[in-house]
């Protein structure tokens, strides 16, 4: 039935006060069903759907003192915020330290997305979202002066990270196993990097070291095998044992001239290693074997007046090295 036949029916018939049984009334009901919902271009328009609203869905206090107190929550987008628990007194608060099973959100770890630390944690704890494979982005606010002992160890999705000037202690294993990690700042402050920190990150491309540091601990950087570059800020003088082992897409290093010691296998299986630059007038004192499997046609770029140095006996195994030249 077309509209004009319908249009007829209702005006014509239905107004004159006719009544309409039987096949009419199918016709009718019929027409309004084709015409009414069906005959529009793009069909029956569904009304938009709405994301759901962001709801809380756990929570809880933790914190080393009571009137220190933190509040944390889950959202069921996956954010995870931390902030300062009503009963807080003093304004700063301090995290209990965790193993990687005993955090109180610990059956929640693998729906946490993200993390966002409100001003006023004064640290994060130990292993406080160690094995959370979900965990994309991090927030860190400059109220935080240390990370602790496997914080985001095998976060393995997180890709990048911006610690703030506030803090000056990242602790040992902290991004260990974070295998999507390409890019991390370190803040101005920072003095020391714990060993094993960045280990085993595969990823992880580039690297600024900032001059505040002045300690990097044992295997810091060991298994980073996509890391290409690496300057030693000048306030460093000694470099640990293994620190840079098994980074086999190393291809250069400079080492400042405050550097007066390399630990054992600091440089061990940098197998792309082709580019060292040693800015020390005084060879600096290897221990062990530093450059173990690290091709010794390498270029090694060191003062002029220091060559004879580096190429005598008493340099120690910068003698091995068969291409030294001015820098």
């Amino acid at each position: 039935m077309t509209k004009q036949a319908l249009k007829n029916i209702v005006t014509s018939g239905l107004s004159s006060g006719q009544k309409v049984t039987g096949g009419g009334l199918q016709n009718i009901l019929k027409a309004l069903a084709e015409n009414l919902f069906c005959s529009c271009t793009g069909g029956v328009t569904e009304p938009p759907i709405q994301p759901p609203q962001k709801q809380e869905v756990a929570r809880g206090n933790f914190g080393q003192n009571p009137n220190q107190g933190l509040l944390w929550r889950l959202f069921n987008d996956g954010e995870f915020r931390v902030s300062l628990s009503d009963d807080n007194t003093t304004g700063g608060a301090d995290w209990n330290v965790y193993s990687a099973t005993n955090a109180p959100w610990n059956s929640h770890k693998g729906d946490i997305k993200s993390v966002v630390i409100e001003h006023g944690a004064s640290n994060i704890g130990n292993a406080a979202f160690q094995g959370c494979t979900s965990l994309t982005s991090i927030t860190i606010p400059n109220s935080v002066t240390s990370i602790g002992d496997s914080a985001f160890r095998d976060c393995s999705n997180l890709t990048s990270i911006t610690i703030p000037n506030s803090v000056t202690d990242i602790e040992h294993n902290v991004f260990r196993g974070c295998t999507s990690l390409t890019s991390i700042t370190i803040g101005n402050s920072v003095t020391s990097i714990g060993g094993s920190v960045f280990l085993g990150c595969t990823s992880l491309t580039s690297i600024t070291i900032p001059s505040s540091v002045t300690s990097i601990g044992m295997y810091a950087f060991s298994g980073c095998t996509s890391l290409t570059s690496i300057t030693i800020p000048n306030s460093m003088t000694s470099i640990g044992g293994r620190t840079f082992e098994n980074c086999s897409g190393l291809i250069s290093i400079i080492i400042p001239n405050s550097v007066t010691n390399i630990g054992d296998s600091a440089f061990m299986s940098c197998t792309n290693l082709r580019d060292i630059t040693v800015h020390a007038t005084t060879p600096p004192t290897l221990v062990g074997n530093v450059f173990s499997f690290v091709p010794f046609d390498a270029t090694l770029r060191v003062p002029a007046a220091s060559i004879s140095a580096y190429q005598g006996t008493g340099g120690g195994a910068w003698g091995y090295f068969t291409n030294i030249v001015a820098i």
